[in-house]
């Protein structure tokens, strides 16, 4: 809902993939939004490479959702709310710009400052570098949590 009424407040066009128990309380805050359901996900990949940006406006502290490192991986600037843990992906205002969650003004505010050309296109090749220069891998992923477990243990 964050993102359909900051998406309404600056004018520009707002679209959801997915589905949920709130999609009709998000198109009452934005009617003009698009909402594509869920899709496969190399139709999600190109969509996202024909978007402007990523806007993760998550209100929970999940697990580390894959969606904002597809996006780095892609070139695609994020904006993310600082209350979920893909926060951790990007560094703000380099790869990625931070919202504070559930402010509908600071997130238009941060959507606006990736309106311009040359700062989108900026965040864009840096998110791509930072992805590209240590890519999450299996084995990586594993001797992480290898070195956790150990930590634990101990």
């Amino acid at each position: 809902e964050t993102f359909a009424r900051a998406a309404k407040k600056l004018g520009v066009r707002a679209v959801f993939v997915g589905d949920g128990n709130i999609v009709e309380q998000v198109k009452a805050a934005n009617p003009e939004a698009e909402f594509l359901g869920w899709r496969r996900p190399p139709e999600v990949r190109e969509l996202m490479r024909s978007a402007r940006a990523l806007v993760f406006p998550s209100a929970w502290y999940e697990g580390q959702p894959l969606t904002a490192q597809e996006a780095l991986s892609i070139g695609l600037p994020s904006i993310i709310s600082d209350a979920c843990a893909a926060q951790d992906v990007i560094e703000d205002g380099r790869t990625g710009l931070l919202f504070r969650c559930g402010d509908v003004d600071h997130l238009a505010e941060q959507m606006r400052r990736l309106q311009d050309d040359p700062f989108n296109t900026q965040v864009g090749q840096a998110a791509y570098d930072s992805f590209w220069q240590n890519p999450p891998t299996a084995e990586r992923y594993l001797a992480t949590l290898t070195d956790l477990y150990e930590q634990a243990v101990r």
